[in-house]
């Protein structure tokens, strides 16, 4: 079995990756692809 392996850049701060992964407006657009309806609640 050959493994591949990825590799991606991100010119973003460490800060914005993590707002756009985890803002409920962003997070409900990124994950439509896989998941459409998908939200995630937090405290």
């Amino acid at each position: 079995m050959i493994l591949q392996k990825f590799k991606i850049t991100i010119k973003a701060t460490p800060k914005k990756v993590w707002q756009i992964l985890w803002n409920d407006s962003t997070y409900r657009k990124w994950t439509t692809v896989f998941a459409e309806g998908s939200f995630a609640e937090t405290d």
